[in-house]
């Protein structure tokens, strides 16, 4: 059997991007042409999924090491591992987003109940200064003889 030039298959390299919670791998290589076949092997297994990326939840497969074989009929090649990167945010055991949504939310809250006390406490003292006013008035409605 002679080897073709179309036979020869580039060595595949893994490029990851990261998105809110989820993370797509990409298998590249340099020359694609027609007769290329992908697969993906996640942990030393091979997975169904056979297309050039692959798209994961972040917190799925943050311990797992993924490569990408091309192969055609004559040969393959596999690439290095590659372990995603990519950082969940996590505070409290919490997505990063909601809790600055929980806080944002309570933090309003606080300030509304604020705005409250002080409304209440405005009244309160007009009413003091308005009974005052009223009562002194009633006595010198007493004292004034007519």
């Amino acid at each position: 059997m002679m080897l073709l030039s179309s036979d020869v298959v580039p060595t595949p390299e893994i490029e990851i991007e990261c998105s809110m919670s989820h993370v797509i791998f990409s298998c590249k290589v340099d020359k694609v042409h027609d007769g290329l076949q992908f697969e993906w092997i996640k942990n030393g297994v091979a997975i169904k999924d056979k297309n050039s990326t692959l798209k994961r939840k972040a917190e799925d497969v943050k311990d797992d090491l993924f490569q990408c074989k091309v192969l055609n009929p004559a040969m393959s090649k596999i690439s290095k591992a590659f372990k995603q990167t990519c950082v969940s945010l996590k505070l409290f055991g919490l997505d990063f987003w909601i809790m600055v949504g929980i806080l944002a939310g309570g933090g309003g809250l606080v300030v509304m109940l604020i705005i409250i006390i002080i409304v209440c406490c405005i009244r309160t003292r007009r009413k003091k200064h308005m009974k005052f006013k009223d009562e002194e008035e009633l006595r010198l409605e007493w004292t004034n003889p007519e």
